[in-house]
C-alpha cells in the first residue's frame, strides 16, 4: 500500500467477487483496515454482484455491482439509490460491469444470443444508469481481442481496437451530451 498509496489515481477495490470466497464481515473488515491505513483517502469499494451490503459502513466511498444486461440499467441503480438513501447514508452507485459487447457465454448469461449485446444494446444501458443518477463501467469486445485466443491482447484500451468494436464510439456520444452543457 505505501507504494502505491501516493499516487492520485488509485481507486481501491478491497477484492473482485467477495461473495465467492470472503463473508460479509470479513469483507468489511478488510475494507475498514484498509482505508484506515490509506493516508491519502483515495477512493475505495469492493467489487460484487447485484448486492452492497455495504451501505452504511463507513470506509467505501461508492457502491460497486456487477448486473448484466437489462438487469443493471435504469431501474436497477434507480432502486440501488433508494435503497442508499434510506440506508442513511449517501454516496455514488456504480454498475461496474454491465456486460460485454457481443459476449455469449455458454453455460452462462442466461443464453442470451447475437444481436442482444451489441455496442448499441450496452450503449443504450449506459443511458438509462446515467438518467437513473448512477454511474457504469464497460468492458470491451469479448468475442474478439482479450481472452479470445492466445495472445490477442485486447481492444481499444490496449491499443487493439479494430472496426468490429462498436460500443466506445456509442459512449462517446455520451460524453459529447455531457460535456456540452455545465
Amino acid at each position: 500500500m505505501d507504494r502505491l498509496a501516493a499516487f492520485a489515481n488509485v481507486c481501491w477495490d478491497v477484492t473482485n467477487e467477495y461473495h465467492v470466497f470472503r463473508t460479509v464481515e470479513c469483507t468489511d473488515r478488510l475494507g475498514a483496515l484498509l482505508r484506515s491505513a490509506d493516508p491519502f483517502r483515495h477512493l475505495i469499494s469492493v467489487h460484487g454482484h447485484g448486492e452492497f451490503p455495504f451501505r452504511g459502513s463507513a470506509w467505501p466511498t461508492h457502491a460497486l455491482y456487477q448486473s448484466w444486461d437489462d438487469h443493471g440499467g435504469h431501474a436497477f441503480l434507480l432502486a440501488k439509490r433508494k435503497q442508499q438513501t434510506d440506508a442513511g447514508r449517501i454516496m455514488p452507485q456504480v454498475n461496474a460491469e454491465y456486460g460485454y459487447e457481443d459476449h455469449y457465454a455458454v453455460g452462462w448469461g442466461e443464453n442470451r444470443a447475437a444481436p442482444s449485446r451489441t455496442g448499441d444494446t450496452r450503449r443504450r444501458l449506459a443511458w438509462g444508469m446515467y438518467f437513473a443518477g448512477g454511474y457504469q463501467t464497460t468492458g470491451e469486445r469479448a468475442d474478439t481481442g482479450t481472452g479470445a485466443g492466445a495472445d490477442t491482447g485486447g481492444g481499444w484500451v490496449n491499443g487493439r481496437g479494430d472496426s468490429c468494436m462498436t460500443m466506445l464510439a456509442g459512449h462517446a456520444h455520451i460524453r459529447t451530451f455531457f460535456e456540452s452543457f455545465q
